[in-house]
């Protein structure tokens, strides 16, 4: 799988000239015993998070397709699907270089490499779900810096994915001292965007909180919401897998770190997808619930109307009291029409 680990200290250390798919080490073919290739790719599901993607496939799809169509879900799916086909080509090209027949065959292993173009779309589809929140807060021009930081980023990070699949590709194993380096140095570049992206939401939410404008505060509060918890566990979870990553395959003694200790977080970062489109599900949910309150309000303070005016006689400025009263429906506050929220579909 794309986010194996293996774990490397100052013992274990091999060369990569040594390695091959059969050695322990790789985490591709040693000890798999896949004699067909269809029992070969249905025991991948279990030794790998190969089901947890398609799963989230399936789930994310129902959503989107029973929620909403928002560039934010849209999204989404594609990161959904991406790594559902990530994951499938990937355990398919492991399950037929593993049959007896490829034994002595070391060609080169192409679907590695594109393998990396999925695992990219999907993976940092997450700093991109936070640029559509963060112009959701601020005006072009600063949404434009944002986007060019963010698009740096993404230029380092598909060099250093790149660099991965390109190993693997020539090389016909999943990993090695050195993948797992470039896995680590990976990870860590979506954290330190992402790291970006929370920093600036949580600072624009903050400084939106003092505006009295209602449709910027209803945007404010929703995004407010759904943010703040989900934002830094995703931060911790991949920063913490960086230095994992890293650290744990530049000779520290597996005494002092052991690789396996990021396994948790890797299985948090494949589900990333499934979180935010929960995450996204209950903002709308909420979104739309308070405007039907506002909307159930504005009848109430209508058919209250004829009768303020039969009763008193200076109607016009009983409206205006009435306008300023907290059950006054305010137009700005109808979710539906708010363009502000319609990246939630």
């Amino acid at each position: 799988m794309n986010n194996q680990t293996q774990n490397y200290n100052d013992t274990t250390i091999l060369t990569n000239e040594s390695l091959t798919k059969y050695s322990p080490n790789t985490g591709t073919c040693f000890n798999k015993n896949i004699k067909h290739f269809i029992p070969g790719f249905a025991k991948q599901f279990q030794d790998s998070f190969c089901y947890a993607n398609i799963i989230q496939c399936l789930i994310v799809g129902l959503m989107y397709y029973k929620a909403g169509h928002g560039l934010y879900w849209k999204i989404l799916i594609i990161a959904a699907v991406s790594g559902c086909i990530a994951s499938l080509l990937e355990n398919a090209t492991v399950a037929f270089i593993c049959l007896p027949s490829q034994k002595d065959n070391n060609w080169v292993v192409v679907p590695f490499f594109i393998d990396e173009i999925f695992w990219t779309t999907q993976q940092f589809s997450v700093p991109i779900l936070n640029l559509i929140k963060m112009k959701v807060l601020v005006g072009k021009r600063t949404a434009k810096i944002m986007k060019g930081i963010i698009l740096f980023f993404l230029i380092v990070f598909i060099f250093f994915r790149g660099f991965i699949g390109y190993e693997r590709m020539m090389r016909g194993y999943l990993v090695d001292h050195k993948i797992n380096i470039l896995h680590g140095f990976a990870f860590g570049t979506i954290a330190v965007v992402d790291m970006f992206c929370t920093v600036s939401i949580l600072y624009l939410i903050r400084k939106q909180s003092k505006n009295n404008t209602s449709s910027i505060s209803v945007v404010t509060q929703q995004v407010k919401s759904s943010s703040y918890t989900i934002l830094i566990c995703v931060d911790v979870v991949e920063t913490l897998l960086s230095i994992f990553d890293i650290f744990a395959n530049v000779g520290i003694p597996e005494e002092v770190l052991d690789a396996s200790v990021a396994i948790p977080f890797q299985c948090l970062m494949s589900n990333f997808i499934l979180i935010l489109a929960t995450d996204i599900l209950l903002m709308k949910y909420e979104s739309h619930r308070i405007s039907q309150l506002a909307s159930d309000n504005n009848q109430t303070v209508t058919s209250e109307i004829p009768t303020i005016k039969s009763n008193i006689p200076d109607s016009e400025n009983e409206m205006k009291k009435i306008k300023k009263s907290q059950y006054y429906y305010n137009e700005s506050l109808n979710y539906r029409n708010d363009k502000n929220l319609s990246f939630i579909g």
